[in-house]
């Protein structure tokens, strides 16, 4: 995602920043099934069900302050330029906290008997189906 906002930024062809802009969806695409992880990996239960809630709030929030802070950032450089490469930085400092966080004792995979809350006991003759 933010290779495609700098490639917008830097690209000296029109071709080229259509292309660059291209990447910005694929991007997204491709982090957010290990993003949307993140929430249970770290909680259970109740607090994972309001961290999903707090994502999605900040993610609605997002939605209204993106565009107002791109026409701010426009209309102050004057361009696109600035405004993309605000973007690719914000998406680095996600992925600095991301990979922060994974370097913790706090984000460690859970093993299933901690996560699991039902234990099913297959009889012996259906170990297949």
């Amino acid at each position: 995602m933010s290779l495609g906002c700098v490639g917008f930024a830097i690209a000296p062809t029109s071709w080229l920043r259509v292309a660059a802009l291209a990447l910005i969806p694929i991007g997204g695409a491709v982090f957010q099934p290990a993003f949307w992880c993140l929430p249970v990996m770290l909680f259970s239960g109740p607090a994972a069900a309001a961290s999903i809630a707090l994502i999605s709030a900040v993610g609605a929030s997002g939605a209204f302050f993106g565009p107002l802070l791109i026409g701010l950032l426009k209309r102050g450089t004057g361009g696109d330029s600035g405004a993309f490469l605000v973007l690719a930085g914000v998406g680095i400092v996600g992925c600095l906290i991301c990979v922060g966080l994974r370097q913790t004792a706090r984000f460690s995979r859970r093993s299933a008997a901690s996560t699991s809350e039902v234990s099913v006991k297959i009889p012996q003759g259906l170990t297949r189906l």
